[in-house]
């Protein structure tokens, strides 16, 4: 099993490692672009059992930490939307 620490950065610079939650498109699957910047459509953030959340149109997803700005809990999701 793999730490935390020993878990290899996806291309995008995106943080995710909270057990059960994944994203889509996969985070393997986010390449930056020529400029850098990672521009998914429709972007979602899930957790098995909880629930997802769809950021609809182009979000800009590049070095984003989904660890320390959201959180899908027993019977709600929060997000911090200072970022």
């Amino acid at each position: 099993m793999q730490s935390e620490t020993d878990v290899s950065p996806n291309p995008a610079g995106v943080t995710l490692r909270r057990h059960g939650y994944f994203t889509l498109p996969a985070l393997e699957a986010m390449i930056p672009d020529t400029d850098g910047r990672c521009l998914v459509e429709n972007f979602v953030v899930a957790r098995e059992g909880y629930g997802n959340v769809l950021f609809p149109g182009l979000t800009d997803v590049t070095g984003l930490n989904l660890d320390a700005i959201g959180e899908f809990v027993s019977t709600r999701l929060s997000i911090d939307c200072g970022i």
